[in-house]
């Protein structure tokens, strides 16, 4: 808007004055504003809807197009503290055995208590530093996780948090608890050979191990696997091994079969059957090595191992094995939670696992998919049939201060229902939609129609307005329409479910092509998209450049008839001061 002097002299109302005289123009960007504003709702409209239409498209449609969506089965188990179980559609029906022999573990050790042999009166922190537990030469030990081998390698300045993360990046989970002065280490997944070890092959090592408390009395299997291994080379085969320090190796080979004696110790001790070469082996160990072996735990604060195993199941008699205790047999996912124990005989106790086809999932399948559907044909309808909003156009920023908020809402209202009113687009879309679903599929030698199964519209003069074309299923419990009917589908499900499923898979698979189609990017739309809205993005711009233009020439005009009032009020201040002046002269 121009400056003037708004009338000073003349006493006129300048600013409503020009005003008036460039509302021809004014008029002009409230109505393109209005226009542009319409657009903007028409292709907010059309992007909701789209977007319900493209979920429909993308998530329902797309997955039932195959039959073997449909085929949905049913699981029980006679006891369900055994293990959870889920049948894949692959499934084959009938009733079969399973035994749970054991569960799987994850490796873990709790370490023996530990102590300060610097200063028995303070606590040991991750801040310690090794030398606080009297390792003081550089020392390494081997950290065995899955397939991997990790040496780490320690001194007295190495700190307890330094050792955790060296623990953590070879592949086991560590920690210390200051409050009970023990190590905790554990294998990242369960299973057997997910199993972690802990190797000491050398003295240095051993005594590392012993002063952390991760010795222990037993052996994982990667770990006797790893001494056994040791234990079988020879002289000759010390020799070849890269390191060359052959005393070295053969110290590592002694305290291989010193671990596997001891080993071999404690678990025939366990069992009662320790024989005089057991005992001699291991009286051996003990004069050579017992200083490093974990001693006998009578108090409680020894070190205490778990060792990770595999699940084991034996179903239908044949034995399947995981590192975890989900395990997927043909089609059949057992998730097991306890094992079934044995029986009087010894045999394995067994529970009984029933699979068959799972009538109500196909039929809520189905149900949802025309619960989808009709929301979308009904909105359509609705939107396509609206009332008119002549008259209405959007509202200035002038007019809105006359209104109160919920005037505003419902002007706004009027306008934005009705905004796809007749709307050519939608109703090729919405025909195109109520023809695919009213369609003859032909499964076998048979035509069918969605009338065979009990599915229809409900009479037209008695359906709600915008709801004619929904589809409704005879003996729906939860439809009020139509549950008093015969549920023809339910009973074409359990009988024939084949017929059901060919038939559904092909209605949709045509009903998501022509969708598609209609989706399908064009000079006026982009990709998967219904409405051209290429083309409306471009006329918003254009309407954006109209507004522009027009903006310029009110203000081009109102800067014109300022400068004219300007010059005009200036003429008469000028005018009055030549009065004035002749004035003072004559009265002198």
């Amino acid at each position: 808007m121009g400056v003037g002097m708004s009338g000073m002299i003349s006493g006129m109302d300048t600013d409503s004055i020009v005003k008036a005289m460039v509302s021809g123009y004014t008029s002009k960007v409230e109505k393109t504003t209005k226009e542009q504003t319409r657009l903007q709702w028409k292709m907010d409209a059309w992007k909701s809807l789209n977007t319900k239409v493209y979920d429909f498209y993308s998530k329902t449609m797309s997955n039932l197009r195959f039959a073997s969506s449909y085929a949905k089965k049913a699981t029980s188990i006679s006891d369900s503290t055994i293990a959870k179980i889920t049948a894949s559609n692959t499934c084959v029906n009938g009733t079969q055995t399973l035994a749970v022999k054991q569960l799987a573990k994850s490796g873990y050790l709790t370490g023996s208590v530990i102590q300060n042999v610097s200063d028995s009166s303070k606590k040991l922190t991750k801040s310690s530093k090794l030398s606080d537990l009297g390792i003081t030469e550089e020392s390494s030990f081997v950290v065995g996780s899955g397939d991997n081998e990790t040496t780490i390698t320690v001194n007295g300045d190495t700190k307890i948090s330094d050792l955790i993360t060296m623990l953590d990046d070879a592949g086991v989970g560590a920690s210390f608890d200051e409050k009970n002065q023990r190590f905790f280490i554990s294998a990242k997944e369960s299973g057997e050979m997910q199993d972690f070890a802990l190797i000491g092959d050398n003295k240095n090592g051993a005594k590392v191990l012993e002063a952390l408390g991760l010795k222990s009395n037993t052996l994982s299997k990667s770990e006797l696997e790893h001494y056994k291994k040791w234990a079988s080379y020879t002289d000759k085969d010390l020799e070849k091994l890269t390191d060359g320090d052959l005393e070295s190796n053969k110290a590592r080979r002694d305290m291989a079969k010193a671990y596997i004696a001891q080993y071999d110790y404690m678990q025939k001790k366990a069992e009662g059957t320790v024989d005089s070469a057991t005992e001699n082996a291991y009286n051996e160990s003990v004069k050579k090595y017992g200083e490093l072996f974990e001693k006998e735990d009578e108090d409680g604060n020894g070190s205490k191992r778990i060792y990770g195993q595999d699940a084991i199941i034996y179903l239908n008699g044949a034995k399947f094995q995981s590192n975890d205790n989900i395990i997927t047999v043909n089609g059949l996912t057992i998730n097991a939670t306890e094992t079934t124990g044995v029986n009087d005989d010894g045999t394995l106790r067994t529970v009984s696992i029933t699979t068959s086809d799972d009538t109500d999932a196909m039929y809520d399948l189905i149900r949802d998919f025309l619960s989808e559907y009709n929301s979308l044909i009904n909105e359509m309808d609705k939107l396509y049939s609206a009332d008119s909003s002549r008259g209405y156009e959007p509202l200035t920023d002038d007019e809105k201060k006359e209104m109160s908020e919920d005037e505003i809402e419902k002007w706004e209202s009027k306008i934005k229902d009705s905004l796809l009113r007749r709307d050519t687009t939608l109703s090729s879309i919405s025909q195109m939609m109520k023809s695919t679903m009213q369609q003859g599929i032909k499964v076998g030698d048979r035509t069918y129609y969605l009338s065979d199964f009990g599915i229809g519209t409900q009479s037209y003069f008695s359906a709600p307005d915008n709801q004619k074309s929904s589809l409704h299923i005879d003996g729906d419990e939860e439809d009020s329409v139509t549950a008093g009917k015969t549920d023809k589908l339910r009973n074409m499900i359990a009988n024939d479910p084949d017929t059901v499923a060919s038939f559904f898979s092909q209605l949709v698979t045509d009903l998501y092509g022509k969708v598609s189609d209609k989706m399908k990017k064009t000079e006026l739309s982009s990709s998967y998209t219904l409405y051209n809205d290429t083309q409306m993005q471009s006329e918003y711009s254009q309407y954006s450049k109209k507004i522009k233009e027009q903006q310029q020439k009110v203000a081009y005009w109102e800067e014109y008839y300022y400068s004219q009032f300007t010059a005009m009020e200036t003429a008469l201040a000028k005018l009055n001061s030549q009065q004035s002046s002749l004035a003072g002269l004559l009265s002198s």
